[in-house]
């Protein structure tokens, strides 16, 4: 009998297996194995061994003795002098908590919120969840960076008053640590003082209340609607200010506070005048109208989201890039598969619903290989509707602008541009997945400075879309 594990002078710890080879020239009846004079176990066929919990025996040295028996009781041993040692701890999940907001806070719009999640092994990622009374856990985001993970909340369809969401975080070594707190959604205008989106502070993205003004009925929001009532007397405004426009003009500050509807009813839209404004917030004489974002125009971001409002894009045939997302088309990715025929967006309401439509990937049958990418075949559709679209650090000359986009699950990010005939360039990558490709590395296009999963990224990122509806 030879002991093959563990070995001689092996230090050992936790659930550990002890095993033996055995010959015989008739047979071997069984192997009885020992743990200084305790039995722990025999076996009675090959292989021949036992499991063990060290933690039994005691810290220290023990001898593992391991006996063959033949048919006719003879005996043959083989022992070696092991070491048991202390067990690690426990491994601890991650320890995770909220950030900003405070808990219970009132959020409104778009909610900024800022999870922190540490762990003995790195943490990645941190899955932000709201928990709906109908259809349970809905997944917000997915951000892969931390300590300090971020995530943007749309909470325009989601029923005001208190809700639950939970945060969970997963390290490397597999554990799963996770939050639970409150939020309270609002629908209304915010109070004097309080910021929008980020808590920025009156005259922030949300806006405040002007001193001394009450909220004035302006008509209604008709967020996640196909289209507003028809009838209604309130079209027109929905038409402008459901864009997303924030008009500035001298002596007036028009604070659109529109949130979004749980049905196509809508809910109330209310406009704020400045103390100084004139009767019913007209501007002052000789005051010249700024540009409603034709065209031509997309030096901010209230212009390029005006331009988008209410349109249909479409990137097919050659428009189609060869990296969208930053990912190969040509390469099996499993579900992350780049491979499209075609990709339609529709803006509403400040919301984007991707449809695409999947391609053949042609010679790539297992994840990791590269075929070719059949671009006319029409495979399954996808959709998604977006959670939150930021467009933001637009350059002066509106040549380049940052544009992130969140969906249930996944997050893209990167830069984009308008040209003068309206077709729109979005150089996107997974969230979380490069570097430098925002408008401050270089322009659309311009990959010198782009890194994906860590290395130089040498495709085609840039998504041609053209506008097909409006």
């Amino acid at each position: 009998v030879v002991l093959t594990a563990p070995a001689q002078g092996a230090e050992v710890r936790g659930a550990t297996r002890i095993e033996a080879t055995a010959m015989d020239d008739n047979s071997v009846a069984r192997v009885v194995f020992r743990v200084d004079a305790t039995i722990i176990g025999e076996a009675v066929a090959a292989p021949y061994g036992v499991a063990w919990d060290s933690a039994t025996s005691g810290v220290g040295p023990h001898t593992v003795k391991a006996t063959a028996i033949d048919p006719a009781g003879n005996e043959a041993s083989a022992e070696a002098m092991i070491t048991v040692a202390e067990a690690p701890p426990a491994a601890e999940p991650p320890l995770v908590r909220l950030v900003s907001p405070a808990e219970g806070s009132e959020v409104r719009g778009v909610a900024a919120i800022t999870i922190n999640a540490t762990s003995a092994a790195e943490v990645s990622p941190v899955v932000l969840f709201w928990v709906s009374a109908d259809a349970g856990e809905v997944a917000i985001g997915t951000d892969y960076r931390g300590p300090a993970f971020e995530f943007l909340w749309d909470v325009g369809a989601i029923p005001e008053g208190p809700q639950t969401l939970i945060a969970r975080a997963f390290d490397a070594d597999n554990n799963v640590g996770m939050t639970q707190f409150e939020l309270v959604v609002s629908h209304l205008p915010p109070v004097q003082g309080e910021g929008g989106m980020g808590g920025e502070g009156e005259g922030g993205a949300g806006g405040g209340v002007p001193p001394g003004e009450e909220p004035r009925r302006a008509g209604r929001s008709y967020w996640g609607c196909s289209q507003a009532p028809r009838g209604s007397s309130d079209g027109w405004l929905w038409l402008v200010l459901m864009g997303g426009v924030l008009r500035r003009r001298r002596g007036l500050l028009l604070a659109l506070v529109a949130v979004a509807c749980v049905a196509c009813e809508g809910d109330p839209i209310y406009v704020y005048l400045d103390a100084d404004a004139g009767p019913r917030g007209e501007p002052e004489p000789g005051a010249q109208p700024e540009p409603e974002g034709e065209v031509g125009d997309f030096t901010s971001a209230s212009k390029i989201e005006a331009f988008l409002e209410g349109k249909t894009l479409l990137m097919a045939g050659a428009d189609l890039c060869s990296h969208p997302n930053g990912f190969n088309a040509n390469a099996n990715q499993g579900q992350a598969t780049q491979c499209y025929s075609s990709v339609e967006i529709s803006v509403l309401a400040g919301r984007w619903t991707t449809r695409s439509v999947l391609g053949a990937l042609e010679g790539a049958a297992d994840v990791g290989d590269v075929g070719v990418c059949d671009t006319t075949a029409e495979g399954a559709p996808l959709e998604f509707a977006s959670t939150a679209v930021l467009i933001a650090n637009v350059a002066a000359d509106g040549s380049c602008f940052d544009v992130t986009s969140t969906y249930p699950g996944f997050g893209q990010e990167g830069r984009g541009r308008i040209v003068d005939d309206g077709t729109v360039l979005l150089e996107f990558y997974f969230k979380d997945t490069a570097l430098g490709h925002r408008c401050a590395d270089g322009a659309v296009g311009d990959i010198s400075n782009v890194r994906v999963n860590d290395a130089p990224f040498t495709g085609d990122a840039v998504q041609v879309y053209r506008v097909t509806a409006s």
